[in-house]
């Protein structure tokens, strides 16, 4: 669970410190303690499943106060050019597999070799 400050600020456990409204410092917050955690700003935030993107829309992560429930909102926006060229960009293993691949084919062609030039032809063709 995570929590967030009055300020903004957003932390993944519960502060066992804290700053009420008139400057006194409060320390030795338990993590169940929620009123003494709201007295110094903070508080729990109900998480919500992050909806999956689509080859259009990815989503955008906020967090915001929905009747007195500090709630994380996910709101839909385009992907921009860059993360669309991410997505499409070829993965360490798509290359992998790609020169195992050509590696397969010349290999296949060097097996039927007899000459030093076929092995020259082969080995261009492959690197083609």
């Amino acid at each position: 669970m995570t929590f967030v400050h009055d300020n903004g600020t957003e932390r993944g456990t519960p502060p066992t410190e804290g700053t009420l409204p008139d400057g006194r410092t409060v320390s030795g917050i338990t993590p169940t303690n929620l009123d003494m955690l709201a007295a110094c700003g903070w508080h729990p935030v109900t998480d919500t499943p992050r909806p999956d993107d689509t080859d259009t829309t990815t989503h955008e992560r906020s967090i915001v106060n929905v009747d007195g429930t500090w709630t994380v909102v996910w709101t839909p926006r385009p992907w921009t050019a860059g993360e669309l060229a991410a997505r499409t960009a070829p993965t360490p293993d798509d290359r992998i597999a790609a020169l195992e691949a050509q590696n397969a084919e010349l290999l296949a062609a060097l097996a039927k070799v007899t000459t030093v030039a076929q092995v020259r032809a082969a080995a261009q063709a492959a690197a083609g």
